[in-house]
């Protein structure tokens, strides 16, 4: 397990300036979805589902093991898939209520050794003192090969110019660099949202904007940090911060 907090000099940064290859091929689970039946309405397993999304992706992918052969309720596999990643022996979601990133990386490492498949590489970084380079490290990874899921602050103005986190988010990337009518633009992120997905396929292309100036919530300065646009995500919130990259490749 490699935690960045700096990009390594033996690293290329090197992406293409757009990669849609994937946007319709890895699921988009709604967490909160009937027919999962999720504990407790599935309303705090966007962590587990965001991993089961790349999962599912993988087992379609060449990496057959990760779940059982589809026969009957597909939508029952996914349940059962999400309900074990949520366990206390993986990331522990059902006891928490919630997936922090130490334990979501716990659990996806236990589930794929359980698979009886190894990683060629799992890395998580932090994001804030070098955000072009953060960015470039997420597409970099994305376009060749990783699977990545992005962790995000959510804030909201309780008082006039008083902010506070209300929230922590996990969501899937699936491509970046083109936008909703197939325009290229270089701030395009697109995302499968646990909170707001249709079942199978429903792409948020997600504007970025940079923080370059004091943006305070709670103890937590944003300066520095993306800042997702036109991104209709849960909780009602003023403002969503990009704060981390998990990304992971298995070996064949």
């Amino acid at each position: 397990m490699i935690y960045l907090n700096s990009l390594q000099a033996q690293d290329k940064m090197e992406y293409p300036e757009f990669f849609v290859e994937k946007i319709d091929l890895v699921p988009d689970l709604l967490m909160t979805d009937k027919t999962l039946e999720l504990p407790d309405g599935g309303g705090y397993f966007c962590g587990p589902v965001s991993v089961a999304n790349s999962l599912i992706y993988l087992k379609n992918n060449g990496f057959e093991k990760l779940l059982p052969d589809y026969q009957g309720d597909t939508m029952k596999i996914y349940s059962d898939l999400i309900c074990q990643l949520g366990e206390d022996r993986y990331m522990k979601t059902i006891t928490n209520k919630i997936t922090p990133q130490g334990y979501m990386i716990r659990g996806l490492k236990r589930y794929v050794k359980d698979s009886d498949y190894n990683f060629e590489n799992i890395e998580y970084k932090k994001i804030g003192k070098n955000p072009n380079n953060d960015i470039d490290l997420l597409k970099n990874r994305i376009s060749n090969g990783y699977e990545t899921m992005i962790f995000l602050w959510i804030t909201k103005e309780i008082e006039p110019n008083v902010m506070k986190i209300i929230a922590g988010h996990w969501v899937s990337l699936v491509g970046y660099g083109k936008d909703e009518k197939g325009k290229v633009n270089s701030d395009i992120l697109i995302i499968h949202d646990p909170g707001s997905g249709l079942n199978y396929t429903a792409n948020d292309f997600v504007q970025l904007k940079l923080c370059d100036s004091d943006f305070k919530a709670d103890k937590r300065n944003f300066k520095n940090h993306y800042e997702l646009m036109n991104f209709d995500c849960t909780n009602g919130a003023d403002n969503i911060f990009l704060s981390g990259i998990l990304s992971f490749k298995l070996k064949k």
